[in-house]
């Protein structure tokens, strides 16, 4: 018995051991939003996407909430965060409610599907329609065209339960131009991923103009004081990449750019800082930063709670570039995760 408790604590000696030489490394990726950008095509990103996928990514985590949290909003039934279903995910519940309804399941039902489909060794056509059926169900968009571009024959769709027009409507979303379909999901096919992770929190902005109705208000009243931040050398120098990009149909410089520590502080200064020097009668510009504080460690929670179920593994979180020095600033604070570097 003594022997075997020896062997046992020596066992979880070494494992313990092994898990620490296995830090979980993250990747910050600070991404314009592409589709912000006139004249954009995904070519343009073609070089960022080969020079991703030499980092050879475990996880792949995008600028979205997850289905739970919408779930959450939804069922507060507070106005004020009526724009935050509307402007951020609410697509992806009326989606789901409709697969749901179909297949005669609900949110959970469909979560555990997905589990136990992954668990199967080689994935075929119909496993992967199965998949596809359940990510919709699940509010789970993103995962589910990825799915989509795993399949060998297409023609699977047929014979899907959900409707022909509710397929049509999720793999329309995949033609938009922005970095999750653009940027993220070619980097997690490139790696054979299974699905993709949602790590945002999008209440700051509700929050704020709940609890402060007259900010906008304010925010004219002291317009004088924040409108040099568009003038800031750092932008101006920005836009200059950016229209070479856009030129040269590469936007590699740019999210170099975006990605260096330097943009990271100068953001900062330009765009946060600044709420230090205001002082509106009502506090709502100390809120606003404080706010934006409390979605970036919102963001950091979500992120965590990836490490927790992915321990020692590779994470690239694609991200608005902003998000970036904040989300460092966090992670760099906790044990046994390893911040990697873009440049």
């Amino acid at each position: 018995m003594r022997l075997f408790s020896v062997f046992t604590l020596l066992f979880f000696t070494f494992f313990i051991n092994n898990a620490q030489d296995r830090n979980t490394q993250i990747l910050i990726v600070g991404t314009p939003h592409l589709h912000h950008i006139d004249g954009f095509d995904a070519a343009m990103v073609s070089p960022v996407i080969t020079k991703l996928n030499t980092y050879n990514f475990d996880v792949v985590c995008i600028e979205n909430m997850p289905a739970e949290m919408l779930y959450d909003i939804r069922s507060r039934k507070d106005n004020a965060f009526a724009g935050v279903i509307n402007n951020f995910g609410g697509h992806r519940l009326i989606l789901a409610d409709s697969a749901q309804k179909i297949l005669e399941i609900n949110f959970v039902t469909a979560e555990k599907k997905i589990s136990e489909l992954r668990k199967t060794e080689i994935l075929t056509d119909q496993d992967r329609l199965a998949l596809i059926e359940y990510y919709i169900a699940a509010a789970d968009i993103t995962s589910a065209i990825l799915q989509y571009n795993y399949l060998k024959d297409r023609s699977v769709l047929k014979q899907s339960r959900l409707s022909h027009d509710l397929i049509d409507k999720v793999l329309d979303l995949s033609k938009e131009s922005n970095e999750i379909y653009s940027v993220a999901i070619p980097v997690a096919k490139y790696r054979h991923l299974e699905k993709i992770d949602y790590i945002d929190n999008f209440q700051d902005e509700a929050l704020l103009l709940k609890h402060y109705p007259d900010f906008i208000s304010d925010y004219q009243k002291n317009k004088d004081q924040l409108n040099g931040i568009s003038e800031h050398p750092i932008y101006k120098k920005q836009q200059e990449i950016l229209i070479k990009g856009i030129a040269d149909k590469n936007l590699s410089a740019y999210y170099s750019f975006l990605n260096d520590k330097e943009y990271g502080s100068q953001d900062f200064q330009a765009q946060w800082a600044v709420w230090f020097k205001t002082n509106f009668e009502s506090g709502s510009d100390k809120a606003r930063f404080y706010l934006w504080e409390m979605r970036n460690l919102q963001i950091t929670a979500n992120i965590a709670k990836v490490c927790a179920l992915n321990p020692g593994k590779r994470i690239m979180v694609i991200i608005g570039a902003s998000h970036k020095t904040f989300l460092e600033k966090y992670l760099k604070q906790l044990p046994h995760v390893d911040l990697l570097s873009y440049n």
